[in-house]
């Protein structure tokens, strides 16, 4: 074998092994989200027993007890069968008795999933005798780029879809005038 031969082969090897690599990465990559994420964390990965939830009421929609912005922080497996806790930051209390920087379990019995990083304007109350708070689907306001931006579901809901694309200020202000909740002040 000469010298150029040889240097043929060793370009296609290298090739060969280039290849073989990158599809070993894409394989490794989506098989461990995959893993990491089997219950399909995400807004709009809402189950079919939280659709129940899209449309509450006026009185559901204002009979809440706090009203914070979050910073999710890990969800994973609750008590509440099959439910899902998640653990979030306090960014913000808009209003109740929850001070910035602290940590709340946020019990789903439906299994809604907040995902990790993300930030939400959330409704909240307190499960009794627990030390969690329950969320449901029409009490979750996801902020992505500045911006009230709900799942196409909620989009279309007479109550809750008039506040999807609001930036928040006008958001929480809108929001507060609608449920009439005369106990709240927004700047």
């Amino acid at each position: 074998m000469t010298c150029v031969e040889s240097s043929f082969t060793s370009r296609w090897k290298l090739i060969g092994i280039s290849l073989a690599a990158t599809v070993f990465s894409l394989v490794l990559a989506c098989s461990g989200s995959l893993g990491e994420d089997s219950t399909g964390c995400g807004y709009e990965a809402f189950t079919d027993s939280a659709s129940s939830n899209v449309s509450p009421t006026t009185d559901e929609l204002s009979g809440f007890d706090y009203f914070v912005l979050v910073e999710a922080v890990e969800y994973r497996a609750g008590a509440v069968n099959p439910g899902l806790l998640n653990s979030v930051s306090v960014e913000e209390s808009v209003f109740g008795t929850v001070g910035v920087g602290s940590v709340l379990e946020l019990a789903s019995s439906a299994g809604i999933c907040l995902e990790p990083g993300r930030e939400y304007y959330l409704l909240l109350n307190d499960l009794p005798g627990s030390g969690t708070m329950e969320v449901a689907a029409w009490g979750i306001f996801p902020v992505i780029n500045n911006r009230i931006t709900l799942s196409q579901s909620l989009r279309k809901d007479d109550v809750i879809g008039r506040f999807h694309g609001l930036d928040p200020v006008l958001f929480k202000r809108r929001f507060v005038e609608f449920v009439g909740r005369t106990d709240i002040t927004v700047d």
